[in-house]
């Protein structure tokens, strides 16, 4: 029986430390399974070239951002449908890696795989980058392959959160000049607690 251990939660909760410990541990593949891969490439890019399309004159490598919510409000509604065709490969990429991975090892660690997904989705659509449309197809396919995981082995779901304090300070240490976005937290959490009974369900399966 396969096993996926997941570990997701707000920025700076200490998941990617979590989740790197746990696989030399267990001495399994860790797969970071993050989202706009491809459409944050091209960003920087432009921003790069083109620096006038940038909201911020901070470098934008040093602010731990989505270089595409740098990209200013008028080109991201423009750039709706490239976005979301960037983020399909890019999905598909990660989803090949992962069933590799699956078919190799019997345990593999995932990192970031549903909640902070959406909640990057969300951010990118409430941003302008994304229309409804496209920010609820990208969440139903990572749902749907959550499900698939499900009937194929085991899911063991960690979801970590710290008050915010802690948060700050780990983030601060980290030497990022962008302040924490407490507004992203709250929409963290409340997709967290959205999908958190569909999630415990599936970790029942098998």
């Amino acid at each position: 029986m396969k096993k996926f251990i997941i570990f997701d939660g707000p920025p700076a909760s200490g998941k990617t430390t979590r989740s790197r410990i746990l696989a030399r541990k267990l001495r399994c593949p860790y797969l970071r399974y993050k989202t706009l891969g491809f459409a944050n490439i091209l960003s920087t890019i432009i921003i790069r070239l083109a620096p006038g399309y940038s909201i911020t004159r901070i470098k934008h490598l040093r602010t731990k951002e989505d270089p595409v919510l740098l990209l200013d409000s008028r080109l991201l509604s423009k750039m709706q449908l490239i976005i979301f065709l960037a983020e399909i490969p890019y999905k598909i990429l990660q989803v090949t890696l992962l069933i590799v991975l699956s078919l190799i090892y019997s345990c593999l660690i995932i990192d970031e795989f549903l909640v902070l997904r959406i909640a990057n989705y969300v951010n990118v659509y409430l941003h302008g980058g994304l229309s409804k449309w496209h920010a609820e197809l990208l969440i139903r396919i990572d749902l749907a392959l959550l499900r698939v995981l499900a009937k194929h082995g085991t899911i063991q779901y960690i979801y970590i959160d710290r008050c915010i304090e802690e948060l700050k300070n780990l983030w601060h240490k980290r030497e990022f000049n962008k302040a924490y976005s407490e507004t992203y937290l709250i929409l963290v959490r409340l997709i967290w607690k959205t999908y958190q009974t569909e999630i415990s369900s599936l970790m029942q399966v098998k």
